[in-house]
């Protein structure tokens, strides 16, 4: 049965200082659609202000518990006066088959907006324009931009973070622009956080990882919420894309030409070799003039994009949490139970094709909103290492000193004079490695910065820094 209700224009009156709402018009969009719109005249703005809403049926006000979740439109974080609008979907506010309402008005109040709800969350990158959209909070309230969850135990069942302000942009994987011709980044609110890096309370301890280091980062920076695609980076680069296709079905994504899938590379591909670096590491974002990043930069100008340090990247995957996994949940300690969670979370010899890389954002994200962190491809970072300095064993190098950040512990001089003969590292796992490896503290080393990309188990996820 088509929904139906009953509407008037009304007259309106709500005031915050100097900010104030002078008529409201409701309407219902019958007979194309049951939707209300609702315009409304804001004046007197000198700071962002939020707009409440009360629903009444004459003078009975109506249950307000799914109105949020029902309206879309102009409602938060206003900063200039005129004509505003959104919209209310009756059904999914006040009933399921049927809405009868003789005489529906709303009630309009004026709140200041958080800081919180202003300051950038996100930002796209797109592409093929070069044009940068940072969005807050408030973008996302008014409905502009699809899901979102701000509750980490609803993305897995007892998820817990003790990451205050949990904020998930879930719908980024609805639409495959953010995966092929849009750069997706999260802002990570890290300035002067410190947390424990590294730990062996996991399956299965390597001498790389089995430290526990408290370490404070300096300052917030973006990071990709997807490991770089094949498409992002030939746009990325200003290359011709257009041999890859953006079908998402055509699996395995091994397959060349799925734009989708983790794109390969090696260190030096994408930074180059540290002897051609000039004041490395004094100025830590400094690449060579041929390699991937600098034609990123030189395509965008003001976007230093480079490859986060590992410090870093193990702040931004644990999101808040210091379990084996992002989750905040410690799996009991059998092969069936991390297998079992690990399926909803990272890809690996188990989990995925066992021959390829897969599509990225197809699991679940941490509570920071990024996807892939534990599995997929091996995710190279910024440090790098001088062999004569490893400890003892051939899994990676040395045990990072506390609070070593941002650029890590390498000594340059002696980098530089090995050309490139030195240790890189990855973190994360990769679709060849098996459950053992998909742990926050997995940190492993390749041998020489030009090793090539092992057939596809490595690749970035691309940084920039917060200026």
């Amino acid at each position: 049965m088509k929904t139906k209700a009953l509407i008037a224009s009304i007259l309106a009156t709500a005031s915050l200082g100097a900010a104030q709402i002078d008529r409201v018009i409701v309407r219902q969009q019958w007979p194309w659609s049951t939707n209300v719109k609702v315009e409304y005249m804001i004046s007197g703005v000198t700071a962002p202000v939020d707009i409440g809403v009360k629903a009444y049926n004459g003078n009975v006000e109506l249950d307000s518990s799914r109105l949020a979740a029902a309206i879309t439109g102009d409602r938060f974080g206003i900063t200039e006066d005129g004509v505003r609008a959104f919209t209310i979907d009756p059904v999914k506010a006040f009933g399921t088959e049927k809405v009868a309402l003789a005489n529906f008005r709303v009630a309009l109040t004026i709140a200041e907006t958080s800081a919180l709800d202003l300051e950038p969350v996100y930002r796209i990158i797109d592409l093929e324009t070069k044009t940068v959209t940072d969005l807050s909070r408030s973008d996302f309230y008014n409905g502009g931009y699809g899901t979102y969850e701000t509750d980490f135990s609803k993305i897995g069942e007892n998820y817990t973070t003790s990451e205050p302000n949990v904020f998930i942009w879930t719908g980024v994987t609805n639409d495959i622009a953010y995966k092929t011709t849009k750069l997706v980044m999260r802002r990570i609110p890290a300035k002067n956080k410190t947390f424990t890096m590294g730990g062996a309370n996991d399956w299965k301890s390597q001498a790389s990882d089995n430290f526990a280091n408290q370490m404070t980062l300096t300052n917030d920076f973006w990071l990709a919420v997807f490991e770089t695609t094949r498409k992002q980076s030939l746009l990325l680069q200003g290359y011709d894309a257009s041999s890859l296709t953006d079908d998402v079905v055509s699996r395995p994504a091994y397959q060349f030409k799925n734009a989708t899938a983790t794109v390969a590379a090696s260190y030096e591909q994408i930074r180059g070799l540290p002897s051609s670096w000039v004041g490395w590491p004094g100025d830590v974002l400094a690449v060579s003039d041929d390699c991937a990043l600098q034609r990123m930069r030189a395509r965008f100008p003001g976007l230093r994009f480079d490859l986060p340090t590992e410090t870093q990247w193990e702040f931004a995957c644990r999101a808040g949490t210091t379990t084996m996994y992002y989750t905040g949940v410690d799996p009991e300690r059998t092969q069936a139970a991390y297998t079992a969670e690990l399926a909803s979370l990272a890809w690996s010899s188990e989990t995925g094709s066992g021959v390829a890389a897969e599509e990225v954002g197809l699991l679940r994200p941490n509570a920071f909103g990024l996807y892939d962190m534990l599995g997929n491809v091996g995710e190279l970072v910024r440090d790098v290492y001088n062999p004569d300095t490893l400890v003892g064993s051939s899994n990676g190098p040395e045990i990072p000193a506390a609070g070593a950040e941002p650029m890590g512990w390498a000594d340059a001089a002696a980098v530089a004079e090995k050309d490139g003969d030195c240790y890189i590292l990855f973190r994360g796992n990769n679709w060849a490695r098996d459950y053992t490896w998909c742990k926050c503290a997995n940190r492993r080393a390749i041998y020489k910065l030009s090793t090539n990309a092992w057939s596809g188990r490595f690749g970035a996820r691309l940084w920039l820094p917060v200026e």
